[in-house]
C-alpha cells in the first residue's frame, strides 16, 4: 500500500498515526498488506496504540472493540478522551449513526472542556439532522 493510497483512504491524520504505529513496530508490511502486531519494537504493546492502529487502517469494528477494552482496563488514562472521541467516529464509519450520536453526547458530557467539544457538537448536529 502506498502512502498516497493510504492518505486517500483514511485521511492524513490516520496516515500519520499508521506511520507512527509502523515506526514503533505495531504495524508490519507483508505480502498481504498491513497487519497489526501484538508487540512493538519495545515489546510493550499498549492497548490504546493497538486501537489507534486499527482505526488508522480503517478496521473500525476491531478499533471500536479495542477502544472499549482499553477504557475498561485503564479508564483514567490520558488517552481515554481520545478513545471516547474515536469510538464515536468508529460507530459513524460502521453506519451506526444512532450509537455514534449517543457516544458523542456522552463525550460532551464527560469531557466538556476538551478541545474537540466544538467538533463533536457539530457531529451531533449533523447526525441529528440525518434522523
Amino acid at each position: 500500500m502506498t502512502v498516497g493510497r493510504l492518505v486517500g483512504i483514511v485521511g492524513l491524520g490516520a496516515a500519520i498515526a499508521a506511520v507512527v504505529a509502523w515506526q514503533q513496530g505495531y504495524v508490519t508490511v507483508g505480502p498481504d498488506g498491513l497487519t497489526i502486531t501484538e508487540g512493538g519494537a519495545n515489546s510493550t504493546f499498549d492497548i490504546y496504540a493497538k486501537a489507534k492502529a486499527k482505526f488508522a487502517l480503517a478496521q473500525y469494528p476491531e478499533a471500536y472493540a479495542n477502544f472499549v477494552s482499553a477504557l475498561r482496563q485503564r479508564p483514567n488514562d490520558p488517552e481515554a478522551a481520545t478513545a471516547r472521541f474515536d469510538m464515536g467516529k468508529c460507530l459513524e464509519e460502521m453506519g451506526q449513526k444512532e450509537q455514534a450520536l449517543q457516544a458523542y453526547k456522552a463525550f460532551v458530557e464527560d469531557y466538556p472542556r476538551d478541545d474537540r467539544v466544538d467538533v463533536v457538537r457539530s457531529r451531533i448536529e449533523r447526525l441529528s439532522l440525518m434522523k
